[in-house]
């Protein structure tokens, strides 16, 4: 398989850096942007689901080292805890204390959907981070090249100045297919060890990918912190162990 090379901030809390890897934030660049599919290879692969997540694995990615993140779009977090006016600010607080706390114990990539809602408040929160840890590193995994078209204003503004300031993006399809965002998922599970989530049970896209995650053990950290969502983890994880 080939690919092709083309070429509401919160404050963080102050800490000390890593002084490994630490290189300075280039400003104005070009990011790297990897196709993991393209032309005939997506159409031959469109309906067919891989026996294993082998061909998902992109060898510059350290999985051992490496946090993906999926979550809920705006309305479905909404959904989750109706009655919390201070969900979303919660939320972006608790995602940059949780990379720092990644960023402390040694995990250094993370890769985000860029899906509105949940993954690119994830993605914000990593750039935010790396004002503590240059060293981190930023991976849009971007389903196909029009992922905004139909995103909010507040959201499509976000997508482009997240992709704008990662480190790479990897485009899945040049393409769209009714199987993409089910690629993307899986791309993300197959090159992480840990998987920062905010689930609490709904179906969809998110439940897809813990599900896949629970069958091969990855660590799973859910930020829903409701009992509905503990309860729907818990069970996640009993029936795929």
């Amino acid at each position: 398989m080939g690919y092709a090379l083309i070429s509401d901030h919160c404050t963080s809390r102050r800490r000390t850096a890593p002084v490994s890897k630490v290189r300075p934030y280039r400003q104005f660049r070009t990011v790297p942007t990897l196709f993991f599919w393209s032309g005939e290879e997506v159409n031959n692969s469109q309906f067919s689901k891989p026996n294993s997540m082998q061909p998902f694995q992109y060898q510059f990615i350290d999985p051992a080292k490496t946090v993906s993140f999926t979550g809920y779009r705006p309305e479905k977090i909404r959904i989750s805890d109706p009655d919390n006016k201070n969900l979303f600010t919660r939320m972006q607080t608790d995602l940059l204390d949780t990379v720092h706390e990644l960023a402390e114990r040694g995990d250094h990539t993370f890769l985000s959907g860029m899906a509105e809602g949940f993954d690119l408040m994830a993605a914000r929160a990593v750039l935010l981070a790396k004002n503590q840890y240059p060293s981190l590193e930023l991976i849009c995994v971007i389903p196909f090249p029009q992922q905004s078209r139909f995103f909010a204003d507040y959201w499509k503004r976000e997508f482009d100045s997240i992709k704008k300031d990662s480190d790479y993006q990897i485009i899945i399809s040049d393409q769209y297919g009714r199987w993409i965002y089910h690629r993307r998922n899986d791309f993300l599970f197959a090159n992480c060890s840990v998987m920062v989530c905010y689930y609490d049970g709904q179906r969809g896209g998110t439940h897809y990918t813990l599900e896949t995650a629970c069958k091969h053990n990855r660590e799973i950290i859910n930020l829903c912190k409701t009992p509905k969502a503990d309860k729907a983890l818990t069970n996640l994880k009993k029936y795929h162990k």
